[in-house]
């Protein structure tokens, strides 16, 4: 952004130097060597600040083009975490309920027998039954 406000700044002085110069060269004959340097070099730096005006137009077209694709990127990637949010809290509800099925099973089961079968489980299955 700086780049542009300097870019705009130099254009206005440099387009009225650029133009008096090529009115200069085209309507009066120039006297001395000075004057024709210093309108040759006028007018390269008005060629060259056009250059790199259409530079920076072309980086910045690059920019936004880079900046829409990180958007869309973003935007699935949050879509995707919402779907993933949304399937682990299914399979947290589904777990729950095969841990309280098994609950049930325990209690009907004889305390000994239940015991020994607990006994043998993962721990933290263990736990959540109890």
């Amino acid at each position: 952004m700086k780049y542009r406000v300097v870019l705009i700044i130099l254009s206005m002085l440099f387009v009225p130097l650029a133009l008096f110069a090529r009115e200069m060269a085209d309507g009066q004959e120039i006297t001395s060597v000075e004057e024709r340097r210093i309108l040759v070099s006028i007018e390269q730096g008005y060629d060259k600040l056009a250059e790199r005006e259409a530079e920076l137009d072309s980086r910045e077209m690059q920019l936004k083009t880079l900046q829409d694709e990180v958007d869309k990127k973003l935007a699935a990637m949050q879509e995707l975490r919402k779907e993933l949010v949304k399937l682990l809290n299914r399979k947290q509800e589904e777990e729950g309920r095969r841990v309280g099925a098994l609950s049930g099973i325990y209690e009907k089961m004889e305390p000994t027998k239940a015991a020994r079968l607990i006994r043998d489980l993962d721990k933290q299955l263990a736990i959540e039954l109890l």
